[in-house]
């Protein structure tokens, strides 16, 4: 664990030391797990973005030329991209392609992007992509988990809707 990394230890310490509660040295054996870090910049973020990934998919995580990491939700992959100023995770992925009606699909894109507060929908070319994007200066890998579940959960429902109004096929 790096100076910029805090384990549930360290913050029981660290609370015990505000309110003068002893604490004892059962109460924090264990393997340490990391609560939350400091990136000090764009490696260390991309280190931990990877280390989580790889843990949560069981090393089916794929990089890219652009050095995106790739993972694969229903079938689709989807792309993790770590950015720097400011620090952040980036997430994009195809919904659908082979649209039928750019008209209808951009209408689509229009009213659903209302219904998603941190995912947005775009239409790009003939298909229609997701993305969202995950501020990093804080790195908490279970709040990053979190982000994940609602992007793939919004997957879900976006791309179920636009394949039922007869805007675009998945896999496409």
């Amino acid at each position: 664990m790096g100076d910029n990394e805090f384990t549930w230890a360290d913050a029981q310490r660290e609370l015990a030391l505000e309110v003068d509660v002893p604490i004892e040295d059962e109460e924090i054996t264990g393997p340490p797990n990391m609560i939350f870090a400091l990136p000090d910049g764009l490696e260390m973020l991309t280190e931990l973005v990877g280390d989580y990934l790889y843990t949560r998919y069981d090393g089916l995580v794929t990089r890219d030329d652009d050095g995106d990491f790739a993972i694969e939700h229903r079938g689709q992959p989807v792309w993790v991209r770590v950015g720097a100023e400011p620090l952040r995770v980036e997430l994009f992925t195809r919904l659908v392609g082979d649209i039928v009606d750019p008209q209808v699909a951009a209408m689509r894109v229009a009213i659903d992007n209302r219904g998603f507060a941190a995912n947005k929908f775009a239409l790009i070319g003939d298909g229609v992509w997701q993305c969202a994007t995950f501020p990093a200066r804080v790195f908490a890998m279970e709040v990053f988990g979190e982000f994940l579940d609602s992007f793939t959960e919004a997957f879900d429902i976006e791309s179920a809707q636009l394949v039922r109004h007869g805007v675009g096929r998945m896999g496409a």
